[in-house]
């Protein structure tokens, strides 16, 4: 990407340059952070139990490991947001909405994905925090993506806008992201949280949750409009 990869190492010397230097750091510390947990997951006796909360069991080396790796993890969710709001020549994505959006679907993504592994859901103590968490993750989205579109600047930002709400974008906004990505899933874990389909519904609300998680990358890279900077 910087086009002169002999001297791109000299680049993690300088982080205050730019995010996509803090990116290189931080991405790769979480895989180096990563693979040391999972290989302390898989040696240690009945490491894998403390699944969704590896930092508070264990010994003190894998709580430690565990809460950095999870520390890493976030900071991955919310990097691009970060490195696309930075980018003043594109007025949609120099917004405070775009880091927010981008770690909150990460999040849900996260969800879809454990929703979609195969656990006795119906018999986990922390099943009602899991399901708690994601309406609030969802409705949380759906005001942001609502914020970003409403509350408009005059300019490229109403160009990027009308592109997803009145122009070619329009059906993949409308229907896919806010209806299957975030409609949808909100009316499904309302059922679930009074006890309705429980498992069915937890995996068609993963499916749901990662298509959504795609669906707003792809139409946030595509509405951008460039403006001058001049």
């Amino acid at each position: 990407d910087l086009s002169r990869p002999q001297t791109a190492w000299r680049l993690v010397a300088r982080p205050q340059s730019s995010w996509m230097i803090r990116g290189v750091i931080g991405i790769s510390s979480f895989a180096v952070l990563g693979f040391f947990h999972i290989v302390f997951l898989i040696t240690s006796p009945g490491g894998w139990s403390s699944l969704g909360a590896p930092w508070i069991s264990g010994s003190a080396l894998m709580m430690v490991l565990g809460f950095l790796s999870g520390l890493g993890a976030l900071f991955v969710a919310a990097y691009p947001g970060f490195l696309l709001g930075n980018m003043r020549s594109i007025s949609f994505w120099n917004s405070a909405y775009i880091p927010a959006l981008f770690l909150v679907s990460a999040l849900l993504g996260g969800f879809g994905v454990l929703y979609l592994l195969p656990l006795n859901w119906n018999g986990l103590p922390w099943l009602s925090f899991i399901k708690n968490i994601g309406l609030v993750l969802v409705i949380f989205e759906l005001i942001l993506l609502l914020g970003l579109t409403w509350l408009t600047l005059p300019g490229a930002t109403s160009d990027s806008v009308s592109l997803l709400t009145h122009g070619s974008l329009r059906s993949y906004f409308f229907f896919g992201l806010l209806g299957l990505g975030l409609i949808v899933p909100l009316v499904l874990l309302g059922l679930i949280s009074l006890g309705v389909g429980v498992v069915s519904f937890l995996l068609l609300e993963g499916v749901l949750h990662l298509i959504g998680v795609f669906l707003l990358r792809y139409l946030i890279i595509r509405a951008a409009t460039h403006v001058s900077l001049h």
